[in-house]
């Protein structure tokens, strides 16, 4: 899912100016590590945060770190590139954890799936669209089901490109 949001909802010029060689990720809800990998493909160190247990493999790239840590309470030391999250949790407050990132400028850009509930779908994905704009006004909030996700949207935030250049 995380390699067809790269490919889906940035543009050529976005994955060439974003994604790169040497860059940081956090990977909210890791385990087993599908995400990671996608990240690690991609050249970046990544901090895997998740109860559970990662793939042995990953661990071996010498690139993660992995947490035993509740993605909602880790914060990182310093800003990151990038923050992923696919936990299984309530969308309105996963945007709202992607929310608190990007107004206290702990990452650069995102990509989050939110699981949407059977019942009042369109309100939650509405409410969850106003708290992700609100944090990130100036910069790019793209929202998409992808081909693989049922009940789910992936989002995909990206801060204004003067802020990112700063990292």
């Amino acid at each position: 899912k995380l390699d067809e949001a790269f490919l889906l909802l940035m543009s050529d010029a976005e994955r060439s100016e974003r994604i790169s060689l040497g860059m940081t990720a956090v990977d909210l809800g890791a385990c087993p590590g599908g995400w990671t990998y996608q990240l690690l493909r991609r050249g970046m160190s990544v901090v895997a945060i998740d109860h559970g247990r990662i793939d042995e493999a990953l661990m071996r790239s010498g690139r993660v770190t992995h947490l035993r840590s509740d993605g909602f309470k880790y914060v990182p030391s310093k800003p990151v590139d990038w923050l992923v999250c696919d936990m299984v949790e309530s969308p309105l407050k996963v945007a709202a954890l992607a929310s608190t990132w990007f107004k206290a400028k702990l990452c650069h850009s995102a990509v989050i799936n939110l699981k949407l509930p059977m019942q009042n779908r369109t309100q939650t994905l509405v409410e969850c669209r106003a708290i992700m704009q609100a944090a990130n006004p100036d910069g790019v909030l793209r929202i998409k089901q992808l081909y693989h996700d049922r009940e789910e949207i992936t989002v995909l935030m990206l801060a204004p490109r003067a802020a990112a250049k700063k990292r």
